[in-house]
């Protein structure tokens, strides 16, 4: 409610919010929107006045059936004051038709005063005062025009409440806007226009260049007071050209609330980085096996091959196996690379050669030549060798057996009587006695001598041979070990040494190399021994610190601490501190 004082008189405007239609009634008439119901009696059955009726009938019929008493009253009266005073029952207002009526009134001052409005000739009759009827007509013209204004409909907007766009492509946003009473629109743009952007007639198009934050507003307006505005969030979207705009998914450090919001990217095969702007670095795992080179493929080799890289050639004596350089297993029998005749020992870059059991390896380190063990006395058999391919067979000679053992004889029960008479060392034929494989019988025919091969040098051994009663054994030097013949001696494989090839090389330093025979060549400094395992205790060897220090032993090295009244020059001297 807004009251005013002017040349003499109140004016009183009522308006009511929303909220309010359909709620009211009296003499301010139906907020409701129906012009035909506003001269509504109280009364359950009243029936409204016509708005043609006449000033009386609406004053009596209508305004008076209003009137409330000192009960209903809502006024606040002071002291002295009551409803009586106020109430002026039998007042006679003077109705417009019959002031018309009056000859004394002059009609061009009302003309010139009012022009056509009622209220202003009321009060310029009635009153004869042409401020006062000027001060009801300014009045009567504003109400009218806020009248107007609160009758309006404010126009609507219609846009996209997100705008998805992406950094340097062509985006565009339609503004649509419309009017429930048919105003003519004008629609605005309210923020600020960034570089690469424009607004033409509802149309607002922009090429971003970079990921600079803003934001976007328009306004609607139908030039009666009634306005529309619209915000609109921008998703924007820089995959730099290189992946897919995932416009639902926000990037890092962005919510829907903002109205600013970097979406997320799905890089394209060959690219990453947040905004797909870095070319994928194939070799970053380190994919390639050792000892080839890895190498960077561009995104557009990664999408004809579906490799991010290449590897060079895996090194001599390895070969690729499913992207791994493996060693080449020449000895593969799927696939064999070699032309032994029997036993292929595969080797870092090589193969060996060897052969079973009862064969020999020929000069052409390939082919396997049959090993002759009763000629070469190897067979341990007692008394008869027949020699087979691979192997032998050991028999009795007539009168003996053979035992479980397939070498040794036992003389039958009928030949023992006989042999006891002859009183033979070893063994007895008919008449005559004779002795096992490895022995001489002597001049007595009944005696046997061991023969020494060794001496005799019909034993074969490649390095040492060793004699002993009825036979011999061949062993071979340090750094070599005997073959499957008993005879050959070949060097010990890589890593390992000594006797028989039975060590293993585990110098502390790898770098330092394995002497077959010796072992470790060289030790790091503060170690010994075969293994370069063995610390060396410095301390007790030479003093090296000194009188003044005492010496501590340390893995591989020592320390020297000075002793009370000196202090230490370098490691291995200390000098006694000066006097003051």
């Amino acid at each position: 409610m807004t009251i005013g004082l002017k040349a003499g008189q109140l004016d009183i405007t009522v308006g009511a919010p929303d909220n309010f239609r359909n709620h009211t009634k009296g003499l301010m008439g139906a907020f409701n929107g129906d012009p035909t119901d506003d001269l509504l009696p109280p009364g359950e059955n009243a029936v409204a006045l016509s708005n043609t009726s006449s000033e009386w009938a609406i004053y009596y019929d209508f305004g008076e059936k209003w009137r409330i008493n000192t009960i209903d009253s809502l006024f606040y009266n002071a002291p002295g004051e009551s409803y009586s005073m106020f109430a002026h029952t039998k007042f006679k207002p003077l109705f417009f038709e019959e002031l018309l009526k009056d000859k004394t009134i002059s009609m061009t001052l009302v003309k010139n005063t009012c022009g056509d409005n009622k209220e202003c000739i009321f009060d310029l009759v009635v009153t004869g005062k042409q401020d006062v009827a000027a001060s009801t007509l300014e009045t009567n013209s504003k109400n009218v025009e806020s009248a107007t204004t609160l009758a309006n409909a404010s126009p609507n907007i219609t846009v996209s409440t997100v705008f998805n766009v992406t950094v340097g492509q062509d985006n565009a946003l339609t503004v649509n806007t419309s009017d429930p009473n048919g105003d003519m629109v004008t629609v605005n743009l309210t923020s600020h226009l960034p570089e690469g952007a424009s607004f033409i007639r509802g149309v607002y198009t922009w090429k971003p260049a970079n990921m600079e934050p803003m934001n976007i507003s328009f306004s609607a307006s139908d030039g009666k007071g009634g306005v529309a505005a619209a915000d609109v969030s921008i998703n924007l979207c820089n995959c730099s050209g290189h992946g897919e705009c995932l416009f639902d998914l926000l990037a890092d450090g962005y919510e829907l609330k903002q109205t600013f919001r970097i979406v997320q990217c799905n890089c394209f095969t060959g690219w990453e980085g947040d905004y797909c702007e870095l070319d994928l670095d194939g070799c970053q795992d380190n994919p390639c096996t050792a000892g080839t080179n890895c190498t960077d493929v561009t995104p557009a080799e990664q999408v004809a091959s579906g490799k991010s890289y290449n590897c060079s050639a895996c090194p001599d004596g390895t070969e690729d196996n499913e992207g791994t350089c493996l060693p080449i297993n020449e000895c593969d029998p799927n696939n064999p690379r070699h032309d032994c005749e029997q036993i292929c020992i595969d080797k870092l870059d090589s193969f060996e050669c060897t052969c079973k059991d009862g064969y020999r390896l020929t000069e052409n380190n390939r082919n396997c030549t049959d090993i002759d063990e009763c000629e070469e006395m190897t067979s341990d058999c007692q008394q008869k060798c027949a020699n087979t391919n691979g192997s032998f067979t050991c028999s009795c000679v007539e009168g003996y057996e053979l035992n479980i053992d397939n070498k040794t004889c036992t003389i039958v029960a009928e030949m023992e009587e006989g042999c006891n008479l002859l009183n033979c060392s070893h063994g007895c034929k008919a008449t005559a006695c004779f002795c096992w494989a490895g022995y001489n019988l002597t001049d007595d025919g009944m005696s046997c001598q061991d023969i020494d091969e060794c001496l005799e040098k019909t034993a074969g051994c490649d390095h040492i041979c060793t004699n002993f009663d009825g036979g011999f054994n061949c062993s071979c030097t340090d750094g070599f070990q005997l073959m499957n013949d008993k005879k050959i001696c070949k060097p010990c494989p890589s890593g390992t040494w000594g006797k028989g090839c039975l060590r293993d090389c585990s110098c502390r330093d790898s770098d330092t190399e394995c002497n077959a025979t010796t072992g470790c060549a060289e030790c790091p400094a503060g170690f010994e021994g075969a293994d370069c395992q063995e610390d060396i205790d410095e301390c007790t060897e030479n003093n090296p610190c000194g009188d003044n220090a005492n010496c501590i032993n340390t893995v591989g090295t020592f320390k020297c601490v000075c002793s009370a009244g000196f202090t230490q020059y370098n490691a291995t001297t200390c000098h006694g501190m000066k006097q003051q």
